[in-house]
């Protein structure tokens, strides 16, 4: 017997089996019993994730207090600077952080500005960063 017709008697098995109620039966209740499993388990992955997700949110909440998440460390120091002073502009940083031009400590403030780390306000030719 070839291969191929060992595994068409077995379907041609398994298709009258099919036909009866008592094995379509126990078949629909080992179905009902995996899903019943399966629910189970996500239902416990869902209750895991939700804690893992209060638990980030509330170290987030913590970092964002403290120093902002993601920012290289010279960023957090001007935003630091900028919270001590109370406003600040970028000859203010450029004077702080020694830097030799007012292009890139304005480069720098503008990025924290775009990245919601600070707030911008014009006063006259000047412009002003403050912490929010």
């Amino acid at each position: 017997m070839t291969e191929f017709e060992q595994i068409a008697s077995e379907f041609r098995k398994y298709q009258a089996d099919f036909k009866d109620p008592v094995v379509l039966g126990a078949l629909m209740a080992s179905l009902k019993e995996e899903r019943s499993a399966t629910n189970l388990i996500l239902k416990e992955l869902s209750a895991k994730l939700d804690r893992i997700e209060s638990r980030l949110a509330t170290l987030e909440g913590a970092k964002t207090e403290s120093r902002p998440a993601m920012v290289a460390e010279v960023d957090s120091d001007i935003i630091d600077f900028v919270r001590l002073q109370g406003k600040a502009c970028s000859e203010d940083v450029q004077g702080k952080f020694q830097y030799k031009g007012k292009n890139a400590a304005s480069a720098r403030l503008n990025n924290l500005f775009r990245l919601g780390l600070l707030e911008k306000h014009q006063v006259g030719k000047k412009v002003y960063f403050t912490t929010k």
